[in-house]
């Protein structure tokens, strides 16, 4: 269908949006010059002759097929587009002029002239199309009441025909411009609709891929890789000397791995749904205090200091527990990763809004372009060999993400040389209600009384 069109086309096989305009101004230039071709022979009928109406409209008519070879000159439909409002618009004024002035009947097409140049072109070229046929209506009517207009050119009669005429087009010419807008506007997006339906299965065909991959690898992998930090272990106690130092590299070496690993697949099972939180109300003290005693040995390791710092009141949660302790620990052993002077210091407390657990350090914290980008999964701010802390990147993300399930919120302040803070935010847990104590009634008098005389 669009073979012969397609040869004034300087955008094929470029962007779709763009081949499709550049098809619908040639469309557009072709039903012009034949509108303008049809409308001059149906006048010259009427006259008996050929007036200035027809040489006007044969004169358009020949403009506009010049247009698709301007479009394939220029390589773009903005120049040729905006030429087409602006002839139509002259061609309705000068009609309009030699046939009965501002009683002219084609002055019906005025309003379409800036909607088929916003379909070809755009907004801006649509308004100047407006303005410019404004401009020309305004001077026809200012000219009818000047009496500059020449003398009536169809009689009553034809006017009448005329006037059917111009309603039928006008009707043709709305249709053509629905036409234009389903074509360019609901079918575009229709299709890139598609196109993102497509996107979003292939995306998350992809992601259950990676899942189940990840998934497959928590046997292969971490089965046998336990194995070998088990034995080891056990060569490191039963050697001494080179081969247990040797030992305690490789179990040193696995450990480390077999972090990396739990942390890949945990973040895994996040991202793919698998992993779901439940949630009880929690007191947040007895949580810190479980999370807090295991890092205590890598603190004293590097001769740091590890402060829990409690409120007076107790602080509860509607939180998972286990999350809660994943998440402590993951900040700590990140906080105490990268201080090498000073402490880490855990922080309880509450607001009107949420629960909040701040673990503080005084490390080298974290430079303001990188802050961003600190919870991205294996984003680092010293990446390659010259990094100065091991590690995957994937503490902080596998933390936020953990957080995000149980309704919370982890958030990071840092400052280069003045540590980092990363707080915590969980949901507050319903309060509990006052138990009340039973009341305890004595025993009837009278009762004892009875009982005392009857003995």
């Amino acid at each position: 269908m669009y073979r012969w069109i397609d040869r004034f086309v300087p955008s094929l096989g470029g962007r779709a949006d763009l081949v499709l305009k550049e098809r619908m101004l040639v469309m557009s230039a072709l039903v012009l010059a034949l509108a303008a071709l049809a409308f001059g022979v149906h006048a010259a009928r009427l006259q008996g002759e050929i007036g200035g109406i027809s040489v006007v409209l044969w004169g358009g008519a020949l403009l506009a097929l010049t247009y698709p070879y301007l479009q394939k000159r220029t390589g773009s439909a903005a120049l040729p587009g905006t030429l087409i409002g602006l002839e139509f618009a002259a061609l309705t004024g000068l009609v309009a002029f030699f046939g009965n002035g501002s009683d002219g009947v084609v002055l019906i097409w005025a309003p379409t002239i800036p909607l088929l140049t916003a379909f070809l072109v755009g907004p801006r070229a649509a308004l100047a199309t407006a303005a410019f046929a404004a401009a020309v209506i305004t001077l026809l009517f200012w000219m009818d009441g000047a009496g500059l207009t020449p003398p009536d050119t169809f009689e009553p009669a034809q006017l009448v025909r005329l006037r059917l005429l111009a309603l039928v087009s006008g009707l043709g010419l709305s249709a053509f411009l629905g036409w234009l807008y389903e074509s360019q506007t609901l079918r575009g997006l229709r299709r890139i609709n598609h196109d993102l339906l497509e996107a979003k299965e292939r995306a998350e065909a992809s992601e259950r891929l990676k899942s189940a991959l990840l998934m497959n690898m928590s046997h292969e992998v971490r089965t046998p890789l336990t194995g070998i930090l088990v034995a080891a272990e056990l060569l490191q106690g039963d050697t001494e000397g080179e081969l247990a130092d040797i030992a305690g590299a490789i179990h040193t070496s696995g450990a480390r791995l077999l972090a990396t690993l739990e942390a890949v697949l945990e973040l895994a099972q996040v991202e793919g749904g698998a992993l779901a939180a439940r949630a009880e109300p929690l007191d947040l003290a007895g949580c810190l205090h479980d999370a807090v005693e295991p890092a205590r040995a890598a603190a004293s390791r590097k001769g740091l200091a590890l402060e829990l710092l409690l409120p007076a009141e107790p602080v509860r949660a509607e939180a998972d527990p286990a999350m809660v302790r994943r998440i402590l620990a993951l900040l700590l052993d990140n906080a105490v990763k990268f201080t090498e002077t000073g402490g880490v210091y855990v922080h309880l407390g509450a607001d009107e809004r949420a629960a909040r657990i701040a673990v503080e350090d005084t490390g080298p914290g974290i430079g303001a372009d990188f802050l961003p980008h600190a919870f991205e999964a294996f984003r680092q701010e010293s990446d390659g060999h010259a990094r100065s802390h091991e590690g995957a990147g994937l503490g902080l993300t596998l933390a936020q993400r953990l957080a995000a399930l149980q309704g919370g919120s982890l958030s990071a302040e840092s400052r280069r040389g003045r540590g980092s803070t990363f707080t915590l935010s969980l949901p507050l847990a319903a309060p509990v209600p006052p138990q009340r104590k039973p009341v305890l009634h004595p025993a009837p008098l009278q009762a004892e009384a009875g009982r005392g005389a009857t003995s």
